[in-house]
């Protein structure tokens, strides 16, 4: 299982959009495990002065992530493996 990044581009995205758009990741990376496919939303991390949020999931590829779409609706810049995810 690695640790991958999704880059977001959130331009002119208020506080109750973020956490909308975060409620979306978390929901389809819960669909996509019931579903059987090991991703799982591990949190985020958003810039304001770049209006972009870095999601971080766990899964078996990219391309799992990728094929996914965790990005909850929401269109990913885009996805690289994650590194470390250090808590």
């Amino acid at each position: 299982m690695g640790t991958y990044m999704v880059e977001r581009y959130l331009p002119g995205v208020s506080e109750e959009a973020l956490r909308a758009a975060i409620a979306r990741v978390q929901a389809v990376a819960a669909q996509m495990q019931a579903e059987g496919v090991a991703v799982g939303y591990l949190g985020s991390t958003f810039a304001p002065e770049d209006q972009c949020c870095f999601c971080l999931f766990a899964g078996p590829s990219q391309a799992a992530v990728r094929g996914g779409k965790p990005a909850g609706g929401v269109s990913a810049r885009a996805h690289r493996p994650g590194g470390a995810h250090l808590t």
